[in-house]
């Protein structure tokens, strides 16, 4: 079963918003091995090559840090010497592209 499947099957009628903060909010415990079993490693894989599309991204430090290096609002905000409001905002922008790219025109 694809990366896409199975989140899918797991979230069933969610929104593609709603489906990709899962799939953020879950990508560093896979990275870190901690939920990983067959199953997940295609959406590990999916998630990988995602990210890898948004690193040009010149906010791609708000997701970094939120979803991949654990850090709060307040720490990303401090990180990249911007208001936590531009945080949020970036952020949300940031997710509708990652949503975007993994179920197309779906995620609009």
């Amino acid at each position: 079963m694809e990366g896409i499947e199975i989140v899918e099957k797991v979230l069933g009628n969610r929104s593609a918003y709603e489906k990709t903060v899962y799939l953020l909010k879950y990508y560093r415990d896979l990275k870190q091995g901690k939920r990983i079993n067959e199953k997940y490693r295609s959406v590990l894989s999916l998630m990988d090559e995602t990210i890898k599309m948004i690193e040009d991204d010149e906010c791609f430090g708000v997701i970094e840090g939120l979803y991949i290096d654990g850090l709060t609002y307040e720490e990303v905000a401090e990180k990249l010497k911007m208001d936590k409001r531009t945080v949020y905002r970036q952020r949300r922008r940031l997710i509708r592209r990652i949503s975007v790219i993994l179920y197309g025109d779906r995620a609009l």
